[in-house]
């Protein structure tokens, strides 16, 4: 249980880190310097990611709720992304998304960062 919980903190910076270059893929696959590609393959990779915070959150019994949640918008980020090629109103709610997932990550990422330093995170 201690490992699990001593795992989640670099776990969840290195999931926010990778969102950077999620969103500059993103951006450059609609600039036309690229196409989507690298964009959906490491937007599995974070799904899976995601999928993999939530079992060491379990494990480590922490924070499973607030993983849970980063997990479920990882998915409805997928979703949206579907959505989006018949719908350019719900491919817009892709990128709303993509913030919420980048400040769960956040949270996430703090919070578990302060429960292995022994404070309990507000």
């Amino acid at each position: 249980m201690r490992d699990a919980r001593s795992a989640l903190t670099p776990m969840a910076v290195v999931f926010a880190v990778l969102l950077v270059p999620q969103f500059y893929l993103a951006g450059a696959a609609t600039f036309g310097a690229t196409s989507f590609d690298a964009h959906v393959g490491l937007g599995y990779a974070l799904v899976a990611l995601a999928l993999a915070l939530l079992v060491v959150a379990v494990a480590g019994r922490t924070l499973v709720a607030l993983t849970a949640v980063l997990l479920g918008l990882m998915v409805l980020q997928v979703i949206l992304a579907q959505a989006g090629e018949s719908s350019g109103w719900l491919g817009g709610l892709h990128v709303v998304n993509g913030l919420a997932i980048f400040a769960v990550a956040g949270l996430v990422g703090h919070r578990a960062g302060m429960r292995a330093k022994g404070v309990s995170p507000t």
